[in-house]
């Protein structure tokens, strides 16, 4: 199961444990346009312009199929042999995902074709970034190390660079567009200036003590947050890499997802028994200022994501979407997604 918003705020798409995925329209309310059904679903990704929308399905443990729906009409644009990753390009025009046989598709969404050339030495990418405005591209590979390609020529803009971090379990891109954090399997985290030629040892963020599973970064890039299977959450100075909490924020479960929120105010995080917590960050230099709030438990959960204006908050599990009202006088608790509900106004 997942979910994605689109950039403007007016839809929200979901994807449950029963197969379908739905596209909510915020603003009215009215029954949701459906547009898959009875299938697994591993992820689902709005372009940034607003236009596409890309579900991947899972077929088999290395196989699937990707469906590329136009977001305005909301009508089945093209099918193709692939599987998440799935990233598009920030100004929307290009897409890229992991293929058969541990290849890249690459798609001109402009021209409506396939990029063209193929990607030297694509290494089965599990998790994939654009970079400096569509120029790179950027995998994770299941050989535990960074690849990075110029996708003018299709050319590694090196050979692939073992991180050192076992197998790379998450990867953000900075919102300058030139660097790049890795979570690896053994608790480190890189960060990387992909500008940078001789590519200069990365910066390394160290205190987990097992797997980071989740890094995002705040809208103005100047802090990071990871979650860890060591059951923490960390807060990051980017500039320094120094942590920005005196000790680790301590949530008792494996950290599956970390997401700020738009004013960096707010941290968002689900952990393994499908609790949703918000962290508040009144004063991140001063040990003891994160105040938790325990929103839900629920099996399974899969997907978080702050809404439009941070007013609301969206958890999804194997069970239910569930929004979340964040604002002064809002309910705590808004009415699962089943079928219709009230307008966000």
């Amino acid at each position: 199961t997942d979910l994605d918003f689109s950039p403007d705020g007016r839809y929200l798409v979901t994807a449950s444990a029963d197969g379908s995925v739905l596209a909510w329209d915020l603003e009215t309310g009215t029954s949701p346009h459906r547009l898959v059904e009875g299938v697994s679903v591993a992820s689902v990704t709005f372009s940034r312009d607003n236009r596409w929308l890309a579900v991947a399905l899972s077929i088999g443990e290395r196989t699937g199929e990707l469906q590329l729906w136009d977001a305005k009409r909301w009508r089945l644009h093209e099918t193709l042999a692939g599987r998440a990753p799935v990233v598009f390009s920030t100004d929307g025009r290009l897409f890229a995902a992991a293929g058969a046989d541990g290849a890249v598709i690459l798609r001109d969404l402009e021209r409506d074709r396939p990029l063209g050339r193929t990607l030297e030495d694509p290494g089965d990418p599990l998790s994939l970034a654009f970079l400096d405005g569509g120029r790179l591209l950027v995998a994770g590979g299941r050989d535990q190390t960074l690849r990075i390609w110029d996708i003018k020529n299709g050319r590694l803009e090196r050979p692939p660079i073992p991180t050192q971090q076992g197998r790379i379990e998450a990867l953000a891109a900075h919102p300058d567009g030139r660097h790049l954090a890795t979570g690896g399997e053994n608790g480190k985290i890189l960060f990387w200036d992909l500008q940078n030629r001789e590519l200069e040892p990365p910066k390394a963020f160290t205190g987990h003590e097992a797997p980071v599973a989740a890094l995002d970064f705040s809208l103005d890039g100047r802090q990071m947050v990871s979650g860890s299977f060591d059951k923490t959450l960390r807060l990051w100075d980017v500039a320094t890499g120094m942590p920005r909490l005196g000790s680790p924020i301590d949530t008792g479960q494996d950290v599956y997802v970390a997401k700020f929120d738009r004013s960096s105010a707010r941290v968002a995080s689900a952990t393994e028994d499908g609790s949703v917590l918000i962290w508040q960050l009144t004063d991140p230099s001063v040990a003891g200022s994160v105040v938790g709030t325990h929103l839900l438990q629920s099996d399974g959960m899969t997907g978080l994501s702050f809404g439009p204006q941070d007013r609301f908050l969206v958890s999804s599990s194997l069970e239910q979407t569930q929004f979340w009202g964040l604002e002064p006088g809002e309910p705590a608790v808004r009415a699962p997604l089943a079928g219709s509900f009230a307008a966000l106004d």
